[in-house]
Order: C-alpha cells, then structure tokens, then sequence
C-alpha cells in the first residue's frame, strides 16, 4: 500500500506534523493513512472546534485524547445495520448515553462535557464515564494524559479513570495501562 502524503494524512494539511509530534510516523497507514480510523475522525473533529487555530500542542492534545476516546467507543461497528447506516448518512451514530459537550464546537472539555474533571491549569484529571453506553475498544491514546514518562504530553495528569458497567466487546490489550505513569 502506498504511503500517504504529508498534505493527505486523514485529508488534513499538515496531519503528519501533529502525529509525528507524538511519536508516531506518519507512514503508519494502518491508524492514521485511514481517513475513517478514530484516531483521524478525532483529529478531524479537533480542526471543527472554534478557535482550534490558536490552541496550543497541549490543548489540540487534550481535544484529541477525548475524541479518540469518543470515536473508539462510541459506535459498535460490529452491529451491521448500525454501520450501514452511519456509513450511508456519513453521520456519527453514538451508543453513549449522556454526550453532553462532546458534540459542540464552542465547549472547552474542561468546561461542562460530561464525565471530565480538570484541574486548575486545565489539565484533565478525571474521566469517569461508568454506565455510559460505551463500547468497542477503550484507545490507547489515553496514555497522553500521564503527567510524566514517556507520553507525558502536557495535556493531563489523569488521577482516575472509572469506565464501570459499559460493554465494551474488545479489551484483549490493555499494556496502555501500565503506561498511564
């Protein structure tokens, strides 16, 4: 499979600038070349929030961990008719319960989305999104939000994170945990 441009990484200009910012190649094709995959669907939604044009590294950082973690867990492509239909409306078809502030594009996360604390700094220091009709796969991304090691990213200290009751159909990997610092 070729490798995407630069100026064509999940059909964003510069997309391969914020990626490799986080360590990753660009030329990783199968996460972020995929204009569908949830990390490129985040990275996406970050560009749509009103001023993003100003946001430093560590606030597109926090937006996108968030929407990582919406993407991944918010639709169960496993379901066909679900995905049929998401795929024919080119809509998101969410099985969360409460997205309040998740789906605006004036709303700081740290400002009255629902399930996220920060601190004073606005760093994100909570996620408690238990019996929110999650599902899928929890993202690995989540380890940006450690406040020191190697994926301290300067966009969290996350202190909790409670995902009790919700169905989610893979966790056959969860290493990410041990990486959370």
């Amino acid at each position: 499979q070729p490798q995407p441009s630069q100026s064509s990484l999940c059909n964003l200009p510069n997309g391969a600038d914020f990626f490799v910012a986080l360590g990753h190649p660009f030329t990783s094709t199968e996460l972020f070349g995929e204009p569908t995959s949830y990390q490129c669907r985040a990275l996406q939604r970050v560009t749509e929030q009103e001023g993003y044009e100003s946001f430093g590294f560590e606030k597109v950082m926090k937006y996108w961990v968030l929407y990582c973690i919406y993407f991944a867990t918010s639709s169960s492509t496993s379901d066909s008719v679900l995905a049929e239909r998401q795929q024919s409306t080119g809509t998101t078809i969410t099985t969360w319960i409460d997205t309040t502030g998740w789906e605006e594009t004036n709303v700081d996360p740290c400002n009255n989305w629902y399930g996220i604390a920060c601190d004073f700094n606005g760093l994100v220091t909570e996620i408690r999104l238990s019996r929110n009709g999650l599902s899928g796969t929890f993202p690995s991304e989540i380890v940006y939000f450690s406040s020191d090691g190697p994926n301290a990213s300067g966009a969290g200290d996350l202190q909790r994170l409670d995902l009790f009751g919700n169905q989610f159909l893979t966790n056959n990997d969860v290493s990410w945990i041990a990486n959370l610092g």
